[in-house]
């Protein structure tokens, strides 16, 4: 290590913490796949073999909490496409319009119409409106979605 890279109380302190890591690519304690030779071989299957261990040696967790769907709750959704709702009564300017929308599950559900929803700031901001325009009604849905993804549109 080159002097005055680190501060004294660092000086040596490296090397014991590599002492603790483990290479995710070999398994060897020591280094990191990064440093590696044998998972940056590109001669080697090992990287693809290694890559697929790996995704199927992860967990996954899903946690669901089943709530009574209130007809004035907008819920942000990282995975839709589109600001969607189940309750006609939401929409300003309602023009019919027909499409499908596939759901998280696989699900095809149809578009009836769309329009536009009104949500009022808070108290703080005056109470103003902001209007979002093309907002899906999707009578399946049986709640409100906004897109994370369309959220700034």
């Amino acid at each position: 290590m080159a002097e005055g890279m680190w501060g004294p109380c660092c000086q040596g302190a490296l090397p014991i913490q590599k002492r603790n890591v483990r290479c995710f690519a070999c398994g060897r304690i020591g280094y990191i796949a990064r440093d590696c030779d044998w998972f940056s071989c590109e001669e080697n299957d090992h990287t693809k073999s290694n890559v697929s261990r790996a995704k199927s040696a992860s967990s996954k967790a899903l946690c669901v909490k089943s709530v009574e769907v209130q007809p004035h709750t907008w819920h942000l959704d990282c995975g839709a496409t589109d600001r969607m709702t189940s309750h006609r009564m939401k929409l300003l300017d309602f023009k019919p319009y027909e499409s499908f929308v596939e759901l998280a599950n696989k699900d095809s559900v149809t578009v009836i119409g769309r329009g536009q929803a009104q949500f009022q700031q808070s108290t703080e901001n005056c109470g103003t409106y902001i209007t979002l325009e093309d907002i899906l009604y999707v009578q399946d849905l049986n709640g409100n979605l906004l897109s994370v993804g369309r959220i700034e549109e």
